[in-house]
This record gives C-alpha cells, structure tokens and sequence, in this order.
C-alpha cells in the first residue's frame, strides 16, 4: 500500500507545475522519514532517479528538498559533508543568478 502511495507521490514530482513538484517532494520527504519505510528494489530505483533529477530543478525550493531527500536516504553522510552539499548548492544558485543578471544586463532589463 505505501509503494502506491509513492508511486503517486512520484508522478506528481515530476510536473511542470513547481507548486506541486515542491508539495509531492515534502510528501515523499514526510514517507522517507517514517519508521519502518521500506521500498522494494523496482520503487527504490524510480526514487533515486526522480530526486536526482530535482536536485537540478529550477525552483531552489524544490531542490532543496531534494537535497533532504537524498541526506535522508543515506543517513551515513556525516555533519560534515551535509554542510558541505548545502554550501555546494548555495554556491551553485549564486552562479545561476551571477549567470541570469549579466544576460538580463546584456539585454537591457
């Protein structure tokens, strides 16, 4: 029954609209985080791939989630390195913006 609730959760992930694709990621976050989730090997891989993709999602609050996501899945990453993904994100949305302001300045807005 939780597998068909994920699988749901899964499809709504991958929407265009950023609104749900944040709310289905908090969902997923919110399954991951109950005692005794256990996913079967075919679900396990739909998840991986599905976060992975978020973590490049252009909303930075989709994303973000991600990052829990995948810092919830493999709980054996330590302090250390959690912190040093999140600044590796802040430092990859501060490239994009650097990136989007001197195109947006190059056309006048």
């Amino acid at each position: 029954m939780a597998n068909l609730a994920i699988s749901s959760i899964l499809e709504k992930m991958t929407g265009k609209d950023k609104d749900y694709r944040y709310m289905a990621t908090s969902d997923l976050l919110n399954e991951l985080s109950k005692e005794g989730f256990k996913a079967d090997i075919d679900l396990e891989g739909k998840i991986s791939n599905i976060v992975l993709q978020q973590l490049d999602d252009a909303s930075g609050d989709v994303s973000g989630l991600a990052v829990k996501c995948v810092l919830h899945r493999h709980p054996t990453i330590d302090k250390k390195r959690r912190k040093g993904i999140e600044v590796y994100r802040a430092l990859e949305l501060i490239h994009f913006i650097e990136n989007a302001s001197g195109t947006l300045g190059e056309k006048g807005y």
